[in-house]
């Protein structure tokens, strides 16, 4: 009975996963990779990889830039600011962002490419928590973040990320990766990471008990009309 019960249960899995595959081969050929993880509407199914539906599109053109640029070097494709050997991080300029995951997938990416990836997740919805959802209280922290992010998550500066509707879990670990310079965005030590960097700064800011509380308010800002 169980494994009766065990086979049913994977034959709607591999549907599932058939359909998705379907609808990503009907994608903008530049978006098919990214949606593999990301979602075909740029909302991940994993906690741990970023939403990217509703995103700025001159953000995600920014970030997505910055991996390319680290890609490249990482596979020694030629493409980095400097010449000569390379001998670990240390000659990367502040304007990659390594991610080894991302790596093979952003190496070989054009301009036009990356636009298009950025300007179709841009458009998508994004998520939105459940009606009533309880964000918690709004914090001086919070306050502090709204400055650029905006009240809700949602800011007007074009290469500021957009926070509403990301993973709550994601959010958490972005906030310890910048406290800790992890983030892979500056290479040449964590205290000048974090003094050269904005993000570094402030994420120092926030309190380590705070961290989760922070990430559940954005995560969780209502949508309006599904924005």
């Amino acid at each position: 009975m169980k494994s009766a019960v065990l086979a049913a249960i994977l034959t709607v899995v591999a549907a599932g996963a058939g359909e998705a595959a379907d609808e990503r081969s009907r994608l903008p050929l530049p978006v098919r990779p990214c949606a593999v993880c990301h979602g075909n509407d740029g909302i991940s199914t994993l906690p741990g990889i970023p939403n990217l539906a509703g995103q700025k599109a001159d953000y995600l053109v920014k970030q997505i830039t910055h991996l390319h640029l680290s890609a490249s070097a990482l596979l020694g494709l030629g493409t980095w600011k400097e010449e000569g050997p390379r001998e670990g991080h240390h000659a990367l300029w502040t304007d990659h962002r390594e991610n080894r995951t991302m790596a093979r997938q952003t190496a070989m990416l054009t301009e036009s490419d990356i636009r298009a990836i950025a300007e179709y997740f841009a458009a998508k919805p994004r998520m939105c928590p459940p009606p009533g959802m309880d964000r918690g209280a709004r914090t001086a922290i919070v306050e502090r973040c709204a400055v650029c992010h905006g009240e809700d998550g949602t800011g007007s500066t074009p290469h500021v990320p957009n926070l509403a509707g990301q993973h709550r879990l994601y959010l958490a670990d972005q906030i310890k990766k910048m406290r800790s310079a992890e983030r892979g965005e500056v290479f040449i030590g964590a205290d000048v990471a974090r003094s050269a960097g904005i993000m570094g700064t402030q994420a120092l800011l926030v309190p380590e008990d705070q961290i989760a509380v922070l990430a559940h308010w954005f995560a969780n800002s209502p949508c309006a009309n599904n924005k």
